[in-house]
């Protein structure tokens, strides 16, 4: 039988909640309205074997959010300070029973008078979303990028967004000095097993080189002359990436990722179409 996913390793059940584990020391992210400063939990984890006792020790009402300690270490997700792209999950525990996958796909922003700014918005196309799921993760990939604090029954998902998520983070490393986000501008470790060495850099940088010369003919084929607008979008800022981007959006993130991992600064010149674009 082959191993659950680390999102999924990570999702624990939180006193009739949902949470999911940060770090690798037990800190861990779930609803705000689900916890109380210093109030001890039972947790059950994805195995529904492995169980323990944990700590709730920072709330933020306004956000909706809450930060747990655990007593024993399980698996857990990383925090990323910039949206990944690939499809988007979710997993909770709906009505104490789970871990739940969820299907989700990003529709637009609300606003709520009682919680600070937008919150996104997320259709469910497959699985549940019940009491119980709150505080529950929200995934690109395996990675964290906000947390389900409410929603409509197996519809709607509701969660805050991704800068309000870093923001709460950033308040809860301050009050009770710990750190759970990786510091900014650090590049994120190649994948082992790759056949890459730390000192022959060639092969990287030659993968990375076909990557840009792929970014600049993709770029090449897009027409300076604007088309017909297109209907009005969400209001704000966009949602996470999800499956339904652009290639081009697709390969402006994979050229960031690597320039963040090489820790190269990467020049593209975009040089406006000159063939004719009368028709002939």
């Amino acid at each position: 039988m082959a191993e659950e996913p680390v999102w999924v390793r990570a999702s624990i059940q939180v006193d009739g909640c949902s949470g999911t584990v940060i770090t690798a020391d037990g800190y861990g992210v779930g609803a705000g309205h689900c916890a109380k400063v210093d109030r001890k939990f039972n947790w059950v984890g994805y195995d529904n074997k492995t169980k323990g006792k944990g700590r709730w020790l920072f709330v933020d009402e306004k956000r909706d959010l809450a930060l747990f300690k655990i007593d024993k270490p399980i698996a857990h997700v990383r925090v990323p300070r910039r949206l990944p792209a690939g499809p988007i999950t979710g997993c909770g525990w709906p009505e104490g029973s789970g871990p739940e996958r969820l299907r989700l796909r990003y529709s637009n922003r609300e606003e709520f008078s009682n919680l600070t700014g937008d919150r996104w918005v997320f259709a469910v196309e497959a699985g549940k979303f019940r009491n119980g799921n709150s505080g529950g993760g929200v995934f690109i990939g395996a990675d964290l990028v906000t947390v389900m604090t409410h929603g409509v029954d197996d519809q709607w998902v509701y969660g805050c967004r991704h800068e309000e998520f870093l923001a709460f983070l950033a308040d809860a490393e301050t009050a009770i000095k710990a750190v759970f986000l990786p510091p900014p501008g650090v590049a994120k470790p190649l994948a082992l097993g790759t056949g890459w060495g730390d000192n022959d850099r060639t092969r990287e940088i030659k993968a990375l080189q076909a990557r840009v010369a792929a970014l600049e003919k993709l770029l090449s084929k897009q027409s300076p002359v604007p088309g017909p607008p297109g209907p009005p979008g969400p209001r704000g800022e966009p949602g996470p990436v999800g499956s339904t981007d652009t290639g081009l959006n697709d390969r402006l993130i994979s050229l960031e990722d690597w320039r963040d991992n090489f820790k190269a600064v990467i020049r593209v010149k975009i040089a406006p179409n000159k063939e004719k674009t009368d028709g002939k």
